[in-house]
């Protein structure tokens, strides 16, 4: 991805049948070198009443180094995929 690029995911909760607005979950792809813990990537979520929350950078990574060959991305669609 392009640095300055930036990729939201929202989502939801359900208990007893009744859904609730999750966190939304935002990755920003950061100059080359700015993170290299995380492969240059900023992960940051805000709750649903807007409130930023402190997440771990390690959490998020951890997870997405799984799709290191892809940016780190699970799903990108091929457009924008890079080295494809």
């Amino acid at each position: 991805m392009p640095v300055g690029s930036v990729l939201a995911q929202e989502s939801f909760g359900i208990s007893s049948g009744a859904g609730s607005i999750g966190p939304l979950f935002v990755m920003t792809k950061l100059e080359p070198g700015a993170a290299p813990d995380t492969d240059d990537w900023r992960y940051d979520a805000v709750t649903g009443t807007g409130d930023t929350m402190g997440i771990s950078q390690a959490f998020c990574h951890d997870c997405h180094v799984t799709w290191e060959a892809q940016d780190n991305l699970a799903y990108p669609i091929e457009e924008v995929r890079v080295g494809d």
